[in-house]
């Protein structure tokens, strides 16, 4: 790595302090409104990744009746399409920011537009009656959830003091992964109640509807953890 690479990679960060004494406070970090509002909506994009993962299957041989043999081109389409998104997607942010200048302004149009594409798409995936439809929607849902990805790290690295990423993000992402549990969970309750996947897809659409939103709202570039000044 040059000179010139390393400059460009630590433009626009501050400084690293040597500070002995100084310690990161959690309470700090997850208290921030920034860190709490990032957490609960990146909870909502991982609610939709796990119901896709979990119960997408089972919804495409129970409810649509594809058999196992055709499962393994089906259920490979939207893994495609998100491979391609979540590519995509850093370019995309990075384009914009380079035309704007704005790089809050960056990251959220790209999280906030994917993610409501998602989500409609979520939604509309249990609707449709053509299992071929219900099959394309959801592969477009996940690869514009997919797009959205690399603008949640992007996100986080821009509104969190260096030394206090990690924190940060790891109690993001352990409260987002919570879905892993909660998601699969309602879903089969939801479907056992009413014998039908439909509810569940609506679910997990408007659960997209309020993470999109969470972000829009609430996710600004005045919301940064302050950098601590050596004593």
């Amino acid at each position: 790595m040059t000179p010139a690479e390393l400059a460009q990679i630590e433009a626009g960060q501050e400084p690293v302090r040597a500070s002995h004494g100084e310690k990161v406070s959690i309470r700090e970090v997850v208290t921030t409104r920034f860190v709490l509002t990032t957490g609960i909506s990146l909870f909502c994009y991982n609610y939709i990744l796990f119901f896709f993962i979990t119960w997408f299957p089972s919804y495409l041989v129970d409810a649509r009746n594809i058999s196992l043999k055709d499962m393994s081109l089906v259920s490979s389409l939207p893994w495609i399409t998100g491979t391609i998104g979540y590519f995509t997607g850093g370019f995309i942010v990075d384009a914009i920011y380079k035309r704007t200048g704005r790089r809050m302004l960056s990251r959220k149009v790209v999280l906030v537009t994917s993610f409501l594409i998602a989500a409609g798409c979520v939604a509309l995936t249990g609707i449709v009656d053509e299992v071929w439809t219900a099959v394309t929607v959801m592969t477009v849902a996940i690869g514009f959830l997919m797009l959205a990805g690399p603008a949640y790290w992007a996100i986080i690295q821009d509104s969190v003091p260096r030394h206090q990423v990690g924190t940060a993000s790891g109690f993001m992402h352990g409260l987002a992964n919570c879905s892993g549990i909660v998601g699969p969970a309602v879903t089969g309750f939801l479907i056992q109640s009413t014998g039908s996947f439909v509810s569940a897809f609506v679910l997990a659409g408007v659960v997209g509807l309020i993470g999109s939103l969470i972000l829009a709202v609430f996710v600004n570039a005045k919301e940064r953890l302050p950098v601590p000044t050596p004593a």
